[in-house]
């Protein structure tokens, strides 16, 4: 289906087609045409990063909102980047188009749905959310099985905010990422005791199934100071 047979007239075009975009009563049809139109789509996606990095957060929440419908990992990179050097342009700004929600939190979302945690770009950026409490949580499990080193130091952090977490977290340090749990014990060290309970109580459970005793007492000697 053409964008002419679909909208009953000609694509806009340049800066009238970024109009259109930020337009309420054009910017669904536009969506629309590109989910069905790779001309429409093409069109349209060439505004996501001029969008993305506009001083108006509507722009900068219609840019996402673009991207995520088109379904498209061509947007991973300048999402992250975004996240990356402009995280208070998203972070704890409102997304207009989502009432409740953060445009850090839309373009969180966007990361993990459509390129997903596994596509280099979008690990730039769910890792710089870690750093932010609002993405915090959405971004740890996107990651928990990613390189360690960029969890580490978020993981006090982490359990800090959510202290539930504090078995399941073990339990991965211990069985997934074994070389890095005491690093992990050290990271949530000055946390109160009932965490560091937990979190050592998942600790000593695994690495003792997995025959990592002298591990496990370099562990307690963190987490209990005997």
């Amino acid at each position: 289906m053409s964008a002419t047979a679909w909208d009953g007239g000609p694509l806009p075009e340049g800066e009238a087609l970024r109009a259109a975009l930020l337009d309420d009563a054009q910017r669904p049809r536009l969506v629309r045409a590109g989910v069905v139109d790779p001309h429409v789509a093409q069109a349209a996606d060439a505004w996501v990063q001029p969008l993305l990095f506009d001083p108006d957060p509507r722009a900068r929440a219609v840019g996402l909102q673009v991207a995520h419908a088109g379904g498209s990992r061509m947007h991973a990179r300048p999402v992250a980047q975004a996240l990356v050097e402009r995280a208070q342009a998203f972070v704890g700004v409102p997304d207009p188009l989502h009432p409740g929600q953060t445009l850090g939190q839309s373009a969180l979302r966007y990361l993990v749905a459509v390129p997903g945690p596994g596509h280099s770009a979008a690990r730039a950026g769910l890792a710089a959310a870690l750093a932010h409490a609002e993405l915090r949580l959405e971004a740890w499990r996107a990651l928990a099985d990613e390189d360690p080193a960029v969890l580490l130091p978020h993981v006090g952090d982490l359990l800090a905010q959510a202290p539930e977490l504090a078995e399941p977290v073990g339990t991965r340090f211990a069985l997934v990422h074994t070389a890095h749990v005491e690093a992990a014990c050290l990271a949530v060290a000055g946390l109160p005791e009932v965490t560091r309970r937990a979190f050592g109580q998942a600790v000593e459970k695994h690495l003792k199934r997995i025959f990592q005793v002298k591990r496990w007492v370099a562990c307690r000697r963190i987490l209990l100071g005997k």
